[in-house]
């Protein structure tokens, strides 16, 4: 994905392309600017799928990947100095919870961000800058292959004089049922979606930071794609920690 944090046009897109370490990685093809602000008015559909009954089974856990937890956006992507920073946000908190619609298990993920604009935020003084993160929710099953992937977008608003702020996303991802008796198991994975330049950066400059999960009934597998597969997520590589 071509992100440029500036530049709040263009339509979320999927793509797959590959990094230098031979990684696959979902790359969106453009930026696109979400309507609402940090106090908006909460989404009548979402409110409702609030409502209703929680599943009485088994709820797969949600894992965060450390290395996919964060997006740290650069006014040129080739210069990753603190002083070229435009903005940066991270997944803090994950929460989820799995509900009855009808005959489909759906699950509510509830997500913790928090942001902050770097230098290159604003043009001039007293711009209010507005961000849009795009993240996926990704479903795998025992064997750690991916069943269903959605790629959401988080739209981050900040005030004239505002640098820091913390949100909260809801969304909700609809699954097949688990059969633990049966060994049948799946597994959620949240994280944002990269570009490969961004996913070099975090892997290089991995911060230190608490497991970021909901607890699980099975230990959450190593995800390997299916062969021929768009939707595969990009496993983390050893790389040296680089000096800011």
């Amino acid at each position: 994905m071509k992100f440029n944090a500036l530049l709040l046009v263009s339509v979320l897109a999927l793509t797959s392309c590959s990094t230098v370490s031979g990684l696959k990685n979902d790359l969106a093809v453009g930026y696109d600017k979400v309507a609402g602000v940090f106090h908006s008015p909460p989404d009548p559909v979402k409110e409702e799928k609030k409502k209703l009954p929680v599943y009485d089974g088994t709820c797969p856990p949600v894992t965060v990947r450390p290395d996919l937890a964060r997006l740290v956006d650069f006014h040129d992507a080739t210069k990753t100095s603190a002083s070229d920073k435009v903005s940066e946000v991270n997944i803090v908190d994950v929460k989820n919870v799995c509900r009855m619609e009808k005959e489909t298990l759906l699950m509510q993920i509830d997500l913790t961000l928090s942001g902050r604009t770097g230098p290159k935020a604003r043009i001039k003084s007293g711009d209010k800058p507005s961000f849009a993160y795009p993240y996926f929710v990704a479903v795998t099953d025992s064997q750690g292959t991916v069943v269903s992937k959605e790629i959401f977008a988080a739209s981050l608003a900040y005030g004239a004089t505002q640098n820091e702020l913390a949100q909260g996303e809801t969304v909700f991802q609809a699954m097949p049922f688990p059969d633990v008796a049966q060994g049948i198991t799946y597994n959620v994975v949240v994280g944002f979606q990269l570009t490969a330049d961004q996913l070099a950066y975090n892997q290089g400059n991995t911060l230190a930071q608490t497991d970021i999960s909901t607890p699980a009934s099975v230990p959450p597998p190593t995800i390997t794609p299916p062969a021929k597969s768009t939707s595969a997520i990009p496993k983390p590589v050893t790389k040296p920690v680089l000096a800011n």
